[in-house]
């Protein structure tokens, strides 16, 4: 279902109707994040759901994912750097539950930084995940092609 929002979302700014603005959209990919922050809470929801902590913070975390990916399409670097930061907050939650997400989300972070002409840190980081051997260990998988076609296309 919120996939579906999402989708229709981004073919309505692609169709140029003017309909749905990020301010229009935002508190729903907002609301999608809270509903899966309070199930991360909340163990009888949990069960209620069949779900683990790990997988309901996955599930999270994909969510905030996807409204960074949302808010970069519009043009919104605030939001962006909004996202990128509770991402990071997450990232130390789903190490605590041995859950790796961390190159996704600096990879995340590397490009808006990017955004944000922070090119030094941007390089930085993706320097350092293009070095890493554990990418296909992750729970959402960034490749090192993903990486490095980051990288070259920051050097051009």
């Amino acid at each position: 279902m919120w996939s579906m929002s999402l989708l229709l979302c981004s073919r309505f700014k692609a169709d140029g109707d003017g309909l749905l603005s990020f301010d229009n959209i935002s508190p729903l990919l907002l609301g999608r994040e809270a509903w899966w922050a309070a199930l991360k809470r909340n163990k009888y929801l949990q069960d209620a759901f069949s779900l683990t902590p790990p997988q309901t913070l996955l599930l999270e975390i994909q969510a905030v994912r996807e409204s960074l990916r949302m808010a970069q399409s519009h043009d919104v670097p605030q939001f962006c750097l909004n996202r990128a930061m509770y991402l990071s907050e997450l990232s130390e939650a789903a190490a605590t539950l041995g859950l790796k997400v961390d190159v996704a989300i600096q990879y995340d972070l590397a490009k808006t930084l990017w955004a944000q002409e922070e090119i030094a840190g941007s390089i930085r980081i993706l320097h350092h995940l293009s070095d890493r051997q554990d990418l296909a260990d992750q729970a959402i998988v960034i490749s090192k092609a993903e990486i490095l076609k980051e990288l070259v296309s920051i050097a051009w």
